[in-house]
């Protein structure tokens, strides 16, 4: 019968050793477990959809009978707990209910309170009229809210 070979620390080396893993592990329970369990906390508590601060997008009129157009846009949202996610904004045709989209992204500040900027692409020989702007937010607790800006985007009829 073959004996499986041992190892011991010798007594001068195990407390120490022991010691830095306690440690090690009250630091992981500290960065990582207790931040993750306080977010989780936060979303079963938050009953209120972001708030859309600022809306607006530039040019306010694109020709796309040559070519493709992007408008840029840009928003100031806020959260009061859990966080702004998944922002978006459309452009929408009235009349056909056709529409395009654009992601937006945190450009500065935090999820409770940033700016966020994105654009959306036209694309070439889109319908001539008023594209109406709408942004929709939500939060890590899955409420949301949806904006429709009073702004339109306009597309000159095509030549």
């Amino acid at each position: 019968m073959k004996s499986t070979p041992s190892f011991r620390l010798p007594d001068s080396l195990s407390k120490p050793i022991a010691a830095a893993i306690a440690i090690a592990m009250v630091v992981i329970l500290v960065i990582i477990v207790l931040p993750a369990q306080q977010a989780s906390a936060n979303v079963g508590t938050d009953l209120t959809a972001p708030v859309v601060e600022e809306l607006s997008f530039s040019p306010e009129s694109v020709d796309v009978s040559d070519g493709p157009a992007t408008v840029q846009v840009r928003a100031r949202i806020t959260d009061d707990i859990s966080g702004v996610k998944w922002p978006y904004v459309t452009f929408r045709n009235d009349a056909t209910d056709e529409y395009f989209l654009g992601n937006l992204y945190l450009q500065s500040g935090d999820e409770l309170d940033g700016v966020y900027t994105g654009s959306a692409a036209i694309p070439r020989g889109a319908l001539p009229g008023d594209w109406h702007l709408s942004i929709r937010a939500a939060d890590a607790a899955g409420n949301g809210t949806t904006i429709n800006a009073t702004e339109t985007l306009n597309l000159p009829k095509l030549r």
